[in-house]
């Protein structure tokens, strides 16, 4: 007898904007949301300057943000964001974050934010923690 499909949740599905210079860090990080949200659509710019174009047309439901960008537009990319798609949730990382920064957060938390993330979706969630 098969197996039902699970049912799609939304971080299954999910709109994906990377906004990241780095080659090898766009696949590691797309490796990452892959394994939290399998039919996640992820789009992946190399500036803030793109990734706020990309944003004026597209339902957005995660956005991760390579603070280290070399244009250093990462504070108004979430500036825009909050306006445009106050819903979204966005996250900035950088190398050099220190671990006591609310705003950035360094790469290595990144797995642990996306399984926190992809829970917070899940259309059952009744916990307002």
């Amino acid at each position: 007898m098969p197996q039902p499909t699970p049912t799609p949740t939304p971080a299954r599905r999910a709109a994906v904007l990377l906004a990241c210079a780095d080659d090898a860090r766009q696949q590691a990080v797309r490796a990452a949301v892959l394994q939290v949200a399998p039919e996640a659509t992820i789009t992946a710019v190399a500036s803030t300057l793109a990734a706020i174009r990309h944003s004026l047309g597209e339902p957005l439901h995660l956005v991760i943000i390579d603070w280290a960008n070399d244009d250093a537009g990462a504070p108004a990319l979430l500036r825009h964001l909050q306006r445009l798609h106050p819903g979204v949730c966005a996250f900035a990382f950088d190398d050099l974050a220190a671990d006591t920064s609310p705003a950035v957060m360094p790469w290595r938390d990144l797995p642990r934010v996306l399984q926190r993330w992809a829970a917070r979706q899940r259309p059952d969630r009744t916990d307002l923690d």
